[in-house]
């Protein structure tokens, strides 16, 4: 099973997300958009044994009690030029 670390947006950011998403699919070709199930990755696990799951559960319910709630700003710069390889 692939897993990965990732933390759930709020509803405000997820709707600002899909207000990028569709302002940017008017202007560029891309294979597949997601505009559902929107979060943030913070660590890529791979192909993981079924039977580790509850291990990492519980690892991450500790991780999630032992730090605070946190605000990430989000950055957009207009007019800025990106090249994607």
């Amino acid at each position: 099973m692939r897993l990965f670390v990732a933390l759930d947006l709020s509803q405000q950011a997820a709707g600002y997300v899909r207000q990028v998403q569709s302002s940017l699919q008017r202007k560029i070709t891309a294979a597949r958009w997601q505009p559902d199930n929107l979060h943030l990755t913070l660590h890529f696990l791979g192909e993981t044994d079924e039977q580790l799951i509850p291990s990492i559960c519980a690892d991450m319910d500790l991780i999630g009690s032992l730090i605070q709630p946190c605000c990430i700003p989000l950055f957009i710069r207009e007019k800025k030029r990106v090249r994607i390889r």
